[in-house]
């Protein structure tokens, strides 16, 4: 219970780890709680994984899009699990 009011952040941010859910909280909040993308992280390639009915589902968020305003922001739920993968050079 106590990880089912929580989202996670791990990989490519300064400060990866767990974080309370708040009422409207956002993927680009949580990446900002988590001290924001290192300088090898792939912005575009950060995914958010959830479960949906039961199955856990990863979807793709082109976070560049997101603070560019180009996209409307992620709304998070509790258990989401935010990936920000390292630059592939």
């Amino acid at each position: 219970e106590y990880s089912s009011k929580r989202v996670s952040v791990v990989g490519a941010v300064e400060a990866p780890g767990t974080f309370p859910v708040t009422s409207g909280m956002t993927l680009v909040q949580v990446i900002s709680l988590a001290g924001g993308f290192t300088e090898m992280a792939d912005r575009n390639g950060t995914t958010l994984s959830r479960r949906v009915e039961g199955e856990l589902r990863r979807y793709r968020v082109p976070v560049d899009e997101i603070t560019s305003g180009r996209i409307a922001d992620v709304p998070l739920g509790a258990g989401d699990i935010i990936n920000v993968p390292r630059r592939v050079f």
